[in-house]
C-alpha cells in the first residue's frame, strides 16, 4: 500500500510503491531498482509534501506576484523570465527548515549511518548526493536533463543548504523556460529531492539501454570516466564510449575519449578536479571490457523494469563494485511497434515506411483510417496478383500498424539492394540512398519464403491480372482519347452506384466496404493503365532523344510539363480564382478576421457572386485538404479556414508579383507548346517524327491525370468520413464516447459489438479507444518523433552513406530544375505558418494539401520524395526548382536563412545565418 498523499519521506527500501506525484520519476525509479536487487547505494525521497512549508513561503514573498506574470504572460522575454527568476530565488535564500523538517530529516540520516554504505560508501564522514526529483521530470516525453541543481559531496551538517539550491532550482530560469517549451505550467513548482550516499568512485558515467545514434534496440551504449561521473552528465569532457551486444555481451565498439579532466570525492566534503588521470595516457580506458558487459547486464535488468529504454547514471569503486545511482527513461528515440518487433538475437527484418515514401504523410493515420486504409491495400494487391495477402501476418510483406503502413523490404531483397533502389529512387532518393547502404544479407535471413505451390499460384494470378492490365496500357497508349472517354465512363458509373450505396448501406462498416472496394477497383483497373501508357509515353520519347544535341533534350523536357488536366493543379488556380472573387466582391479587408469570415460564409453573409463560386470549389474539392487519406482529417468542407488562409496569400502574392497563377499557367503551356514545335522541327527523320508526334499524343492526353487516381479515393473516403461522423455524434449525445470525433479511434469491430451488446462492458468504447490508441499517444509523448523511411525489427535506423558537399553546401537529389534564393521558411505543418513570396520552402513532405504553398515559394527543399512523389511534380508543374533527399533539412537549417538551391544540381547553399537574412 502506498503511504498517504502528505508522506513526507519514504527510503529507497520502503515497501510501499508511492506514486511519481509525490517523489517524482527519479524517486520512484531509485525505489523500484532498490525492490528489485539492483545495486542502489542506500538514500530516501523527500516527497513534494515535504517541502510544502518553502513553497509557501514563496508564494507569500513578493517576488511571486512579478514571477507569477511574467511566467503566465503571453511570450515574454527570456530577459524578463530571468529577471523574475532571479528575483524570487533570491527572496528564498532565508529558506529555513522547519521544525519537523528537521526532526524527519534527522531520523532519515540516522537510519542511513546504520544502513550498509554498499561498495565504495564514502570513508569517514558519510557524504551525500542530493538531486532533484520533481514530478514531471525523468518522464517519457520529458527529461528536464540539466535545467534543475544536483549537489555533490555534501556533508549531513551541509544538508540544508543543499536541500534549498536544489529546491530552488525549480523556479530557476532553465527550469521555468524548458516547462514553457514543453506545454508544463511554469509556475508549478512542486519538487521531490533524492539524498543518496555518494560513492567514491573510480570510474563513473552513464549508459544508455539502446545506440541513440542508430535507435538499435540490443546495442547498450556507455560513456566513462574516471571518477565521479558529474564530468560526463555536464558534457564537460569526452569520455570513453563502449558498445555491447546486449543479446550476446559482445563488446561492438571502444572508442577511448580524451578524458581531458576528472571529479573526485574529497572525504571532508565536495570535489576535486585532477587532470591528466589514467597515467595520463588517454588511450587507457576507464572501463575493462568485463566491467562494460556486466554494466550491460545490469542496464537492461534496469530497462527490464520499466519496459522502456532507460538512461542509467552508474559508478564502479576502486574494488571492481558495480552500482546504479540513478535511472530514468530516454525521452528521445523511435518506438517501433510491438507488432513490428522480433525476438533479440533473432533475425532482423528492414522495413520501409510506404505511408511516408508513397504519401508524404507525416503523422500517424487514425484508427478508423488506418483499417480504411489496410483494407484499400490488401484489396489493391487482389486486384493486381488476384490473392488476398494480410496485412497483419507476422513477416508478411505489408503490415499496417500503428497508423502507417510498412513493406516488409527483407522480403524482397533477393532482388538486390540495387534493384530495389532503383524502383524506390522515383519516389524517395533518401530511402534508395538508405537501402544502397545496407548489407541485404544481414536482413535476408529473416525473409519469409512462401511455399513453391503458393508462389506458382501468386505468380499465375498476377500474370493473369496483368495480362488485363496491359492490355489497357496498350490500349490507353494506341489510343488515348478512346481510353479517356472510358475512364469518364466508369467514373460516372462509379459515383452512380455509390450514390445507391450511400443510401442504402445499413451500417457504417458495410459503407466502408462497399465505398472502399469499387474504389481500389477504379485505380487499378481503369485508372492505372491511364498513368503506365502516360509513363511508357514518356519513357519512349525520352529514350529517342537520349542521344540528342542538348538543346533538343532541353526541349523534351519542356514539352513533358504542364500538361493539361491535373486535378491538383487545376484546385490550385480555383483556389487563386476564388480568392480574387472575395477580394471583387467583399474589398480587400474581408481577409483582416479569417474567424469571422468563415462565420460569414456559413450564414450566407457575403454577395452571391462569391458565394455561387464558393459552393462550386466546395463541390469539387471541398473533400481534399492535408493528411487527406486519413479518415479523421478535417477536410476544407469541415474546416475553411486552411482554405481562407490560402486566399489571403494569393491576394498577397498577387500584390507583390506581376504574374498571378493564371497568367504564370499560360505562360508554361505556350512554352510547353513551343518546346514541342521546335523538338519537331529538329527532327529530320519523318518516321521519328511521326513517332513522336503519336507518343506525345498520349502523353499530353494522359499525363496529367497522374493525381486523379488518389483524387478519387479521396473523395470516396469523405463519404465515410461523413457517416462516421454522424455515428460519432450519435454515440457522444448517448453518452458512450467524450466527441463524435472519438469514432475515428475506434475500429468497425468495435462499433459493431458495441451495438450488438450495448450497455455492457465490452461495448465500453472510451476504454476500448484508450487502447486503440495506446502506440499513437506514445509516439505524441515523444520530443521530435519523426517516422523514419527505413527501420528494423530491433529499432535500428539505417542510414544513407554520407555525402561529400563543398563548404556550406547541403547535397541532395534534384527533380526540378532551376536556381533560387531566399531566406528559408521551414515548416512542420502545412498551416503552421504563412510562405511568403520569394521564401524558399523547407519541409519533410508534402502532400496535395500544400499545393498552394508551392506558389509563393521561390523554390522547394524536401528530406523526403523522389521524381514522381506528389511535391516534385506539383514543383516541376509550376517551373519551381526543387531539391528532394537532404536528410534532416527542417533541422539544419533555420527559418530565416539566406539559402540558395540548385535544382538541376540538387545542392543547398547556406548563404547566411537567419539575423543577416532579415532586411
Amino acid at each position: 500500500m502506498n503511504r498517504e498523499p502528505d508522506a513526507v519521506l519514504y527510503p529507497f527500501a520502503t515497501a510501499d510503491r508511492p506514486p511519481a506525484a509525490q517523489v517524482g520519476g527519479k524517486g520512484a525509479s531509485l525505489i523500484e531498482m532498490t525492490r528489485a536487487g539492483l545495486p542502489v547505494p542506500p538514500g530516501f525521497v523527500l516527497t513534494t509534501a515535504f517541502f510544502r512549508p518553502w513553497l509557501e513561503h514563496l508564494r507569500a514573498a513578493p517576488a511571486w506576484r512579478g514571477f507569477a506574470e511574467a511566467v503566465g504572460a503571453d511570450g515574454p522575454s527570456d530577459d524578463d523570465l530571468r529577471t523574475r527568476a532571479a528575483d524570487l530565488q533570491a527572496a528564498g535564500e532565508d529558506l529555513a527548515l522547519t521544525s519537523e523538517q528537521e526532526r524527519r530529516l534527522s531520523e532519515a540520516l540516522d537510519g542511513l549511518a546504520g544502513a550498509d554504505p554498499g561498495p565504495g560508501g564514502a570513508p569517514g564522514t558519510r557524504l551525500l548526493a542530493v538531486r532533484s526529483s520533481a514530478p514531471h521530470e525523468d518522464l517519457a516525453g520529458a527529461s528536464f536533463a540539466g535545467v534543475y541543481e544536483s549537489v555533490l559531496g555534501v556533508r549531513p551538517d551541509e544538508l540544508a543548504a543543499a536541500l534549498r539550491t536544489v529546491f530552488l532550482s525549480a523556479v530557476g530560469f532553465p527550469a521555468v523556460s524548458y516547462k514553457r517549451r514543453r506545454g508544463f505550467d511554469p509556475a508549478a513548482a512542486e519538487i521531490a529531492v533524492v539524498v543518496q550516499c555518494q560513492l567514491d568512485s573510480a570510474s563513473a558515467g552513464v549508459a544508455f539501454s539502446l545506440n541513440p545514434q542508430n535507435n538499435d534496440y540490443d546495442e547498450v551504449v556507455i560513456q566513462a570516466n574516471w571518477g565521479l561521473g558529474e564530468t560526463v552528465v555536464a558534457g564537460s569532457v569526452t569520455p570513453d564510449r563502449f558498445v555491447v551486444d546486449k543479446a550476446t555481451g559482445r563488446l561492438l565498439e571502444t572508442r577511448p575519449g580524451a578524458k581531458e579532466t576528472a571529479l573526485w570525492s574529497r572525504p571532508e566534503g565536495g570535489s576535486a578536479e585532477r587532470r591528466g588521470e589514467g597515467g595520463g595516457d588517454p588511450s587507457r580506458c576507464a572501463l575493462t571490457a568485463e566491467q562494460a558487459a556486466a554494466l550491460a547486464r545490469m542496464v537492461a535488468r534496469a530497462e527490464a523494469l520499466t519496459a522502456a529504454p532507460v538512461d542509467v547514471e552508474w559508478a564502479y569503486t576502486a574494488d571492481g563494485e558495480l552500482s546504479l545511482l540513478q535511472a530514468r527513461p530516454v525521452t528521445a528515440y523511435f518506438p517501433v511497434p510491438e507488432e513490428l518487433r522480433t525476438a533479440p538475437g533473432a533475425p532482423r527484418r528492414l522495413y520501409l515506411d510506404t505511408t511516408l515514401l508513397e504519401e508524404g504523410m507525416q503523422e500517424p493515420l487514425s484508427v478508423l483510417g488506418e483499417q480504411w486504409m489496410a483494407e484499400a491495400v490488401v484489396e489493391m494487391i487482389r486486384q493486381v496478383t488476384g490473392r488476398r495477402f494480410s496485412t497483419r501476418e507476422s513477416g508478411g510483406l505489408m503490415h499496417t500498424v500503428g497508423g502507417r503502413w510498412y513493406l516488409n523490404a527483407s522480403n524482397v531483397l533477393w532482388l538486390g539492394t540495387e534493384r530495389l533502389a532503383a524502383s524506390l529512387a522515383t519516389l524517395d532518393v533518401h530511402a534508395a540512398r538508405t537501402v544502397r547502404n545496407v548489407d541485404a544479407r544481414y536482413y535476408r535471413r529473416a525473409a519469409k519464403r512462401p511455399a513453391p505451390a503458393d508462389a506458382a499460384r501468386t505468380v499465375a494470378g498476377t500474370v493473369a491480372h496483368a495480362s488485363g492490365l496491359v492490355a489497357r496500357t496498350l490500349g490507353a497508349l494506341a489510343a488515348p482519347e478512346r481510353a479517356r472517354r472510358r475512364y469518364a465512363g466508369a467514373v460516372d458509373r462509379h459515383r452512380r452506384h455509390l450514390d445507391d450505396v450511400e443510401r442504402t448501406a445499413p451500417s457504417l462498416r458495410h459503407l466502408g466496404e462497399q465505398t472502399m472496394k469499387p474504389a481500389v477497383r477504379l485505380l487499378v483497373r481503369e485508372g492505372l493503365p491511364l498513368t503506365a501508357a502516360a509513363e511508357a509515353a514518356t519513357s519512349l520519347l525520352t529514350a529517342l532523344y537520349r542521344r540528342s544535341p542538348a538543346e533538343q533534350r532541353r526541349s523534351l523536357g519542356t514539352a513533358l510539363r504542364s500538361m493539361p488536366d491535373n486535378t491538383t493543379i487545376e484546385m490550385g488556380l480555383a483556389l487563386y480564382d476564388l480568392a480574387r472573387s472575395l477580394e471583387e466582391h467583399a474589398g480587400p479587408d474581408a481577409y483582416t478576421d479569417p474567424a469571422a469570415l468563415a462565420r460569414r460564409i456559413g450564414e450566407r453573409d457575403l454577395p452571391p457572386a462569391f458565394l455561387d463560386r464558393w459552393d462550386a470549389f466546395m463541390a469539387d474539392y471541398g473533400f481534399r485538404g492535408p493528411d487527406e487519406l486519413d479518415l479523421a482529417t478535417p477536410r476544407y468542407a469541415d474546416d475553411p479556414r486552411p482554405v481562407l488562409e490560402q486566399m489571403r496569400h494569393y491576394v498577397l502574392l498577387d500584390e507583390e508579383t506581376r504574374e498571378n497563377p493564371r497568367q504564370a499557367g499560360e505562360r508554361r503551356r505556350r512554352e510547353r507548346r513551343d518546346a514541342y514545335r521546335r523538338l519537331l522541327d529538329g527532327t529530320r527523320s519523318p518516321l521519328k517524327a511521326r513517332l513522336v508526334k503519336r507518343l506525345y499524343r498520349t502523353a499530353e492526353a494522359l499525363g496529367g491525370l497522374r493525381e486523379i487516381h488518389k483524387y478519387q479515393l479521396v473523395r470516396d473516403g469523405y463519404r465515410v468520413r461523413r457517416r462516421a461522423l454522424a455515428a460519432g455524434r450519435e454515440l457522444a449525445e448517448a453518452g458512450l464516447l467524450d466527441t463524435a470525433e472519438q469514432v475515428f479511434d475506434l475500429t468497425w469491430e468495435d462499433l459493431a459489438e458495441a451495438a450488438r451488446t450495448p450497455g455492457t462492458p465490452e461495448a465500453d468504447l472510451r476504454a476500448r479507444a484508450r487502447g486503440n490508441t495506446r502506440y499513437r499517444r506514445l509516439v505524441r509523448r515523444m520530443p521530435g518523433t519523426r517516422f523514419p523511411v527505413a527501420v528494423d525489427s530491433r529499432g535500428r535506423i539505417p542510414r544513407p552513406a554520407p555525402r561529400a558537399a563543398a563548404a556550406n553546401a547541403l547535397v541532395g537529389e534534384g527533380v526540378s530544375p532551376g536556381l533560387a534564393s531566399g531566406p528559408a521558411k521551414v515548416l512542420s505543418t502545412v498551416g503552421e505558418k504563412p510562405v511568403l513570396p520569394g521564401e524558399v520552402l523547407i519541409a519533410r513532405a508534402t502532400d496535395p494539401g500544400w499545393t498552394p504553398l508551392f506558389v509563393n515559394a521561390a523554390g522547394i527543399v524536401l528530406e523526403t520524395g523522389g521524381s514522381f512523389q506528389h511535391g516534385a511534380l506539383v514543383a516541376r508543374e509550376y517551373g519551381k526548382p526543387c531539391i528532394v533527399g537532404i536528410e534532416d533539412a527542417t533541422r539544419r537549417i533555420a527559418d530565416g536563412q539566406a539559402v540558395e538551391i540548385d535544382g538541376t544540381a540538387g545542392t543547398l547553399t547556406v548563404v547566411s545565418d537567419p539575423a543577416e537574412s532579415r532586411p
